[in-house]
């Protein structure tokens, strides 16, 4: 057992090259490795599957369990039907969103009181306020996003709609 631990640790530092860029696959990133098997010449099996990275998963904005996290966006104007969220609520993880208008002031309806709790690990969650997810009559209007989170991780939002969404900075 000790000697195949110092060959697969001599195969992983001496025989993995990563390729230049992780790759996207469906809603993933991968990254593809030239491996080159060290261990065949000791009669050893290797099986690896090659390092996969969730969408947008290279950077986050933390919350931890034991205190709720916050973060607000600047101004955005944004073009679209709906909030789309990728994060990850880790167990007993929680999040809002909160939709404020330019005086900082909650948009009435867009409460974080109003926002249907998110919780779980989710790619394209569709954030929805009292069951109605439609933000529609908000495209256009500078707001900004207030999330707050709990044991969670968010990664990134959208606004898409059947067109191409465009985001763009209200306040520079």
């Amino acid at each position: 057992m000790g000697s195949l631990f110092l060959v697969l640790t001599a195969w992983i530092m001496c025989a993995s090259a990563p390729a230049d860029l992780p790759i996207p696959v469906g809603d993933r990133k991968q990254l593809f490795i030239d491996h080159r098997f060290i261990a065949e010449s000791q009669g050893i099996e290797l099986r690896v599957n090659p390092p996969v990275k969730r969408l947008d998963g290279f950077i986050s904005a933390d919350a931890p369990y034991a205190q709720e996290g916050w973060l607000t966006t600047p101004l955005i104007t944004f073009s679209g039907r709906r909030l789309e969220l990728n994060l990850d609520c880790g167990a007993l993880g929680e999040a809002r969103v909160e939709l404020r208008g330019q005086n900082n002031l909650p948009i009435q309806q867009f409460a974080a009181a109003d926002c249907d709790l998110v919780r779980g690990n989710h790619l394209r969650y569709v954030v929805r306020w009292r069951g109605k997810d439609d933000l529609a009559g908000l495209a256009g209007r500078p707001v900004r996003l207030h999330f707050r989170l709990r044991n969670a991780k968010l990664y990134a939002f959208q606004f898409p709609s059947n067109t191409s969404t465009r985001l763009t900075r209200s306040d520079s």
